[in-house]
């Protein structure tokens, strides 16, 4: 046997048989308590048993490198079985005798103990307890507290908290496991989620959510100003998050979430909201005479601003030609020396990321355009405001086609009911009148300056059909014809 090599867990023996030296498993070892766990998932009390055990069933087993075992089979407190009751007694005292060995106050955060326990576990200070470290600290209390059965009381240990605890089954306690176990809520917001950024498109739905961890219902603010406490029928919250419905331009702005009881801890989500294009071309129809030129124009709304395209029957203008000049930040197309190839529909194409939209006009070059009362669609006629009243002129004859008095009835108006109000001087109505333009091809729009309104004509049924009350002393109107706003 002097020269023979045995593995481990096996000794040397000579064969009675042969007389030759032989290697057989050890049937005992010496009784050195160093537990170890085997890469059998088994507790053993030192490395010579694990290997014997090992010779003896005939596989390979090797040191995990861990405590797991212990679980099973309790070095620092033996003890095989830990229920849950069992061990909300043991973190109770865990806990207490903690405190009794530290300072604490009534002042001190909640969970302030429970870290301290956990600093107390993590020897190596990496923010993560393991087996081995739990193993090392139980050695380190056996040593030193003679009272340790009777503070802590089998059957649990501080290897029961680690396989309670570990929810993520990573073989180890973080602070945020250990501060769970013990039914502490800790307020988390990683730092990259202080400000975030959500778009929504106008007209859908949008869900908010809050990246506070550890309060299910934070308090949401829009600009400072509780949402709930608005009572928008289209705004929802719903524990940590907050629904919009039907979402428009007013919804967007810095929503804030914070923690209830401690309202420094927030997070700012600025909501943008995206709106299709509104496209109005203008004028819709148009005849042009061959040689001269015209424009199109196009009025875009929309969130963010829309790229515009002109389009010809279709298909993308010939900008080499020279003809074509896109003016006004791409919102007016001018095109020099009309032809009749240039008879067509134009459309003005708008797009951005809440979708598109396009509208057409048409435009007919011909070699003489014929103008008349109705050329355009539009009604031909001379107005005179004057001081009691209206008067409707032909402009070819000058013939009167309809005068309105002053005391004509108006729409609309209960107590005063008629088109100019009695001066108290001569007990006369008298009109007083600022501005007019025409709108479109059908109204026409006068200020009443001293009686604080707009009223409008109807150009073909030559009479007051609406009555708008304004700001005081209107004194100049504007009729944007790309709007069709006045």
């Amino acid at each position: 046997c002097y020269f023979k090599r045995c593995y481990l867990g096996q000794k040397c023996q000579v064969d009675e048989r042969t007389g030759r030296a032989i290697c057989v498993c050890k049937s005992h070892c010496k009784p050195i308590k160093k537990p170890v766990c085997g890469t059998d998932g088994l507790y053993y009390e030192n490395h010579c048993e694990m290997h014997r055990s090992a010779c003896v069933v005939g596989k390979d087993v090797y040191d995990a490198r861990h405590k797991d075992c212990f679980y099973q089979h309790n070095m620092c407190l033996p003890g095989s079985t830990c229920e849950s009751g069992e061990l909300k007694i043991f973190q109770d005292r865990l806990l207490d005798f903690h405190e009794s060995k530290s300072r604490y106050t009534d002042e001190d955060a909640p969970g302030d103990d429970v870290k301290s326990i956990f600093r107390y576990l993590d020897l190596d200070m990496d923010g993560y307890v393991g087996s081995d470290e739990i193993y090392q600290v139980c050695r380190k209390s056996i040593s030193t507290l003679e009272d340790l059965d009777r503070i802590f009381p089998l059957p649990c240990s501080l290897f029961h908290v680690l396989q309670y605890g570990d929810a993520n089954q990573d073989h180890a306690l973080d602070i945020h496991e250990l501060l769970k176990l013990y039914n502490i809520t800790e307020l988390h917001l990683p730092i990259d989620k202080r400000v975030v950024l959500e778009t929504a498109i106008c007209g859908g739905s949008v869900s908010l959510q809050c990246g506070i961890k550890g309060d299910p219902n934070p308090i949401w603010r829009h600009y400072g100003y509780d949402v709930q406490a608005q009572g928008n029928p289209n705004i929802n919250v719903i524990g940590d998050q907050l629904k919009i419905s039907e979402v428009s331009p007013k919804n967007a702005g810095n929503y804030t979430c914070h923690a209830r009881k401690r309202p420094e801890m927030k997070q700012v989500i600025r909501l943008s909201v995206h709106s299709a294009p509104h496209v109005k071309i203008y004028p819709r129809t148009q005849h042009v005479e061959t040689g001269s030129s015209f424009n199109v124009m196009c009025h875009v709304r929309g969130i963010p601003p829309p790229r515009i395209t002109w389009l010809m029957n279709g298909d993308q203008l010939e900008m080499e030609s020279g003809r074509y000049v896109i003016m006004s930040n791409n919102t007016e197309l001018h095109i020099n020396s009309a032809q009749e190839s240039d008879s067509a529909a134009y459309s003005c194409l708008a797009t951005n990321v809440a979708g598109s939209n396009e509208e057409i006009g048409a435009v007919f070059v011909e070699d003489m355009v014929e103008t008349s009362e109705y050329a355009n669609g539009e009604v031909a006629a001379f107005f005179i405001f004057h001081e009691s009243g209206i008067v409707i002129l032909d402009p070819r004859s000058c013939q009167e086609l309809r005068r309105i008095q002053a005391d004509e009835a108006l729409p609309g108006l209960l107590r005063q009911n008629k088109l100019c109000q009695i001066m108290n001087s001569d007990g006369v109505r008298h009109c007083n009148w600022s501005s007019a333009v025409v709108a479109g091809s059908r109204f026409v729009y006068a200020a009443q300056p001293t009686e604080n309104r707009v009223v409008v004509v109807d150009l073909r049924l030559e009479r007051v059909v609406e009555v708008l009350a304004t700001d005081p002393m209107p004194v100049e109107l504007y009729y944007v014809a790309s709007t069709d706003q006045v």
